[in-house]
């Protein structure tokens, strides 16, 4: 095709300018053209593909989702290394970009659980399942172990009600976890929620018969409770836990402990002494821990033998009851008076002369015994003639009690005895003073007159 110009012309009404070109079509001209065209088009349309691939790979690589996966994949290359600074901050960019990926969260929950964030870990795992409906076979494993894990540190700080919760969050997640109940339990116990501690223990228990290292707690547990139930004076109660703990199984000093409480409530004396003595070789802690319910035990059985005339038994169980507690006066004192129904003068006075150098100040509610053991025992003198020491004997008695009228004569016959005249006249004006019977005065004057006359030879 080959074209030659000519001057442009006004246009005809309505019509496009005149002139320009006059081109002539030449023979191949119509084949040449259509695949120049076809060049152009297809050149066009190249670029065109290429531009829209490289768009569309652009703004994929930098998608919100594409991005939220490089940042987990680098969050778990700094969980490897150990940089859980790092690790934590990509995942949760990628939670922050993709807030309903189910994988971000749960790469960002596996960070904080890898890094021992246990609260957080929990959170972004329950996010992953909950929100984003995502799901692994592991997960209700997570869920549970994190729960339990922060549960174990806010017990460690002493915030045991919150424990609790997460504990309660943790058996929720794994309701056939035995180990978790108990340690529910645990975590009750040591807020010292005694009776739940205890119910909490028995669940455990019959989901998992095998918990063996959980028997002795759950017996603590029921000896606690019923340590507060005789706290306030609910001895029925304190038995009903005795029982639930004794289903433990365990051999707990602590319950056995309980036990005998209960059997000294119930004057049950017999069973209660027998309980506390096995304690003994268990646990030496204990022993000491109730040795004054032992004290007292014994102490009761003593004073019943006592009221049954039989003294000597009385004597073994204060023994016993001394034994257990030897810086107790008043039981010193008591096994003063079980060595005086005895008449062992000597003895009982030890135990009053005891007593008293451990409780001066209630040394006024064995006095009288006390002087009676010297009074006794000068009696003894007397009648063995040794006068001298009847003399030393009664006036320690008198000591003790000067307000024994008796006493006086009886020193008075004693300076009799060795000639003391003067001591003897002075001994019975005491008893007169302090209320003597005028018989009691008269047989002593005349008794005195007739040694005195002896002596002068008349």
């Amino acid at each position: 095709m080959w074209c030659r110009g000519r001057g442009m012309r006004p246009p005809r009404r309505g019509g496009p300018p005149v002139g320009g070109y006059d081109c002539v079509m030449q023979p191949g001209d119509d084949l040449a053209s259509s695949r120049r065209l076809l060049i152009w088009v297809l050149g066009s349309t190249g670029a065109l593909v290429v531009l829209g691939v490289v768009l569309f790979v652009v703004l994929w690589f930098n998608s919100p989702e594409v991005r939220a996966t490089r940042l987990q994949t680098q969050a778990q290359e700094a969980v490897a290394a150990g940089d859980f600074v790092t690790a934590v901050a990509k995942a949760k960019e990628a939670t922050e970009l993709t807030p309903l990926n189910g994988e971000a969260w749960y790469v960002l929950g596996v960070t904080h659980y890898r890094a021992r964030q246990w609260q957080d870990a929990y959170v972004a795992l329950d996010t992953a399942n909950v929100k984003a409906g995502y799901s692994r076979p592991v997960m209700s494993e997570y869920l549970a172990y994190t729960a339990w894990m922060h549960a174990a540190e806010l017990a460690e700080a002493g915030r045991f009600d919150e424990a609790v919760t997460w504990m309660d969050t943790a058996i929720a997640e794994a309701p056939s976890d035995a180990k978790a109940v108990a340690a529910k339990a645990g975590m009750l116990y040591e807020a010292e929620a005694w009776e739940r501690s205890l119910a909490t223990y028995e669940i455990a228990l019959a989901q998992d018969p095998r918990l063996d290292s959980e028997r002795e707690f759950w017996a603590a547990a029921a000896a606690m409770a019923a340590a507060e139930a005789l706290h306030r004076d609910d001895v029925a109660a304190a038995e009903a836990f005795v029982l639930r703990g004794e289903k433990s199984g365990a051999t707990s000093t602590a319950l056995m402990s309980q036990q005998a409480a209960v059997a000294s409530r119930r004057r049950a004396w017999e069973k209660a002494r027998a309980i506390l003595l096995q304690i003994k070789p268990l646990s030496e802690e204990e022993w000491n821990n109730q040795a004054p319910l032992l004290a007292y035990v014994t102490a009761q059985m003593s004073g019943e033998a006592t009221e049954k005339g039989d003294h000597e038994a009385a004597l073994r169980y204060m023994q016993e009851s001394v034994a257990a507690t030897p810086d107790d006066a008043e039981a010193v004192a008591f096994l003063g008076h079980c060595y005086s129904r005895l008449k062992q003068w000597t003895l009982a006075a030890e135990q009053y002369v005891k007593a008293t150098e451990l409780a001066p100040t209630r040394a006024g509610a064995w006095r009288v015994y006390h002087a009676d053991t010297y009074w006794y025992q000068s009696r003894e003198a007397i009648d063995a003639e040794e006068y001298q020491l009847a003399i030393d004997l009664m006036l320690k008695s008198i000591a003790l009690h000067d307000k024994d009228a008796r006493a006086y004569l009886n020193l008075s016959t004693c300076y009799g005895m060795v000639k003391a005249w003067e001591k003897a006249d002075a001994a019975v004006e005491d008893a007169r003073r302090r209320g003597a019977a005028e018989e009691d005065i008269r047989i002593s004057r005349e008794w005195l007159d007739a040694e005195r006359a002896k002596d002068d030879g008349v």
